[in-house]
C-alpha cells in the first residue's frame, strides 16, 4: 500500500471541486422558484355583476367658489348671498 506524503495529498485536494455547495444552493434556487410560480397563480374570486350606464353622455361639472368674509357676508361667484339662499339644485 503506498502513502502520499503532504505535497502530494496538498496537490490532489486542489485539483478537485466540491460541488455539495453548488448542489445546495441550485436546489434552493429551484425551490424558491418552484413556490412563487405557485403563488402567481390568481384564485377564481367572485362574480361581481357591475352596474351599467344608464347614458353614456358624462355629467358635466360645474364649477363655484364660496368666500366667506370676517363680517359674516357670503360671495357665491363674487355674487353676496345668504346662506338660506345657498343650494343645489
Amino acid at each position: 500500500m503506498r502513502f502520499r506524503n503532504e505535497d502530494e495529498a496538498k496537490k490532489g485536494l486542489a485539483s478537485t471541486l466540491d460541488l455539495t455547495p453548488i448542489v445546495d444552493v441550485v436546489f434552493n434556487l429551484l425551490i424558491f422558484f418552484a413556490l412563487s410560480l405557485n403563488f402567481a397563480v390568481t384564485s377564481g374570486g367572485i362574480n361581481v355583476k357591475l352596474p351599467k350606464a344608464a347614458s353614456a353622455e358624462p355629467i358635466k361639472a360645474q364649477e363655484f367658489t364660496i368666500n366667506l368674509t370676517a363680517d359674516g357676508k357670503t360671495y357665491l361667484n363674487d355674487k353676496v348671498i345668504t346662506l338660506e339662499n345657498l343650494h343645489r339644485d
